[in-house]
């Protein structure tokens, strides 16, 4: 029995541990320390319960034998499978009328995708955060009590040339920019070393005295505008502002201020330059995790159609959770229930994240399906059978699995971090998605449609696909059968 489960269940492992540890993995390629980390350790957790499955476990029950079944805790009759049970039944069902239940489900997931075309990035405001932190009611007294922002975006200029930033050209430049940004609908102040220097003339010592050390270095070479926006850093009004402080700044280092170098920072602009650095991976990291669970996929199941269908029904279910996050944290549909604010956008890391476990998690899912069902299209070549016999016998295992995680990510959603609800809500949303719609629905319907299709491999790749042994290719000759013309 231990030898036929590794032959069998031990490669739908082995290859599920594998694509999990692709997926989590992938967030070492963005560069950023914290997600970093979490890549490694995403990676070493799989390979390790990986080993240790194929490994000490075969061998732990070797040594304990029948005895494994001394202290039942679940009744036997709740384990007995059959190959007509409910979940036989169901997909039977599902595959009856597959453009039909395929195209209800495919216009659900449709709608719910929609939304990502509205998705924005904002790092979150200070409404959602927790009132009893010192910190935040130090910072909302400040706010109320003061003029002056805890954090404004500094525009700081930096002279390249000789001479000093006293130059009337420079003056001139400086004024007239700070007059631009003083137009932008979204500032609602800026103060800088022009609102203290007159507009001709050299300075007396007594302006300079009030600017220099505050928007004047003493030096005179740089010089600091501060600029302070109507909304809240991290929204997305705030980011739009930092751009856009960006973009008229280029324009003024080609002209006014031609000779002179334009910096924009403050803690906004941090959270912007954050989420650029982290998404100018993200196409490379998607290609890649695409690219290696295709491989190994295709390796698995011996099909070029196979690998591809999960490898887009796993950008459906990751796609259908980040229109979730826009509806509900970003619209705030239910906002209510969960105890937060609706922001201006979801945590730029936090769709990142998803894409990386989400991945794993969707592959393992299809891993554990289709070792199933080409178990049985080995022996009887027969589709819908083959099919409907998948999900009987892993049907109440993805149920059961995506469950559990479901009841262990929602210890996300009840905290008070709007972040970790936005993470954990993102992960129930799409493993029961992935659960029900993808893997109960969509891919039966799927597999209905292409029938024999699905098992179809190139002709120049047909010598490699055929080389070594999957999932229970050691069937028998003598137990296929020839799959009825209408299946």
């Amino acid at each position: 029995s231990i030898v036929r489960t590794m032959e069998t269940t031990g490669r739908a492992i082995f290859f599920s541990g594998l694509t999990v540890a692709i997926g989590i993995s992938s967030l070492i390629l963005t560069g950023v320390t914290f997600m970093e980390s979490m890549g490694l350790g995403g990676l070493l957790v799989p390979i390790t319960a990986l080993a240790v499955s194929m490994t000490l476990l075969p061998a732990v029950l070797s040594v304990v034998g029948t005895r494994i079944d001394r202290f039942r805790v679940v009744p036997i009759r709740f384990l007995q499978t059959g190959e007509t049970g409910m979940w036989h039944r169901y997909a039977l069902t599902v595959m009856r009328r597959p453009w039909i239940t395929g195209g209800i489900v495919s216009v659900v997931l449709l709608a719910l995708i929609f939304p990502v075309t509205q998705l924005n990035f904002a790092f979150g405001s200070l409404k959602n955060q927790p009132k009893s932190l010192e910190s935040i009611a130090g910072i909302e007294l400040m706010q109320s009590r003061f003029p002056s922002a805890p954090n404004p975006t500094q525009v700081v200029i930096q002279n390249q040339s000789a001479g000093t930033l006293l130059r009337p050209t420079d003056l001139s430049g400086l004024r007239a920019f700070e007059n631009l940004i003083r137009r932008d609908p979204e500032v609602k102040r800026v103060t800088g070393p022009a609102d203290y220097l007159p507009a001709s003339g050299s300075p007396p010592a007594s302006q300079l005295a009030l600017v220099t050390g505050r928007y004047l270095s003493a030096d005179r070479q740089t010089a600091i505008i501060s600029v302070v926006p109507r909304h809240d850093v991290g929204t997305t009004s705030a980011e739009k502002l930092v751009r856009r402080l960006r973009d008229d700044a280029k324009s003024y280092v080609a002209g006014a201020l031609r000779s002179d170098v334009v910096y924009v920072g403050g803690e906004q602009a941090g959270y912007t330059d954050f989420n650029d650095s982290l998404y100018a991976k993200f196409p490379l990291i998607v290609a890649i995790v695409l690219l290696l669970t295709y491989g190994f996929l295709f390796f698995a199941f011996r099909s070029a159609f196979l690998p591809a269908k999960a490898v887009l029904l796993n950008l459906v279910s990751v796609g259908a959770a980040y229109g979730v996050l826009q509806l509900v944290f970003q619209r705030g549909i239910g906002a209510g229930l969960l105890g937060f604010s609706p922001e201006s956008g979801v945590a730029g890391w936090v769709p990142i994240f998803l894409f990386a476990l989400l991945f794993g998690l969707s592959t393992d899912y299809e891993v554990f399906l289709l070792s199933r069902i080409r178990e049985r299209w080995l022996a009887t070549r027969n589709n819908a059978e083959s099919v409907a016999f998948g999900l009987e016998r892993t049907g109440r295992l993805i149920s059961s699995a995506a469950l559990v995680m479901i009841v262990a990510f929602s210890g996300f959603v009840i905290g008070s971090q709007v972040q970790l609800k936005e993470l954990g809500f993102g992960l129930l949303a799409a493993i029961a998605i992935d659960a029900s719609l993808v893997r109960i629905v969509l891919v039966p319907s799927i597999m209905e449609v292409a029938g024999r299709f699905n098992w179809w491999v190139p002709e120049y790749l047909k010598d490699f696909a055929g080389r070594g042994t999957s999932f229970a290719e050691e069937e028998s000759p003598r137990s296929v059968v020839e799959e009825p013309a209408t299946a």
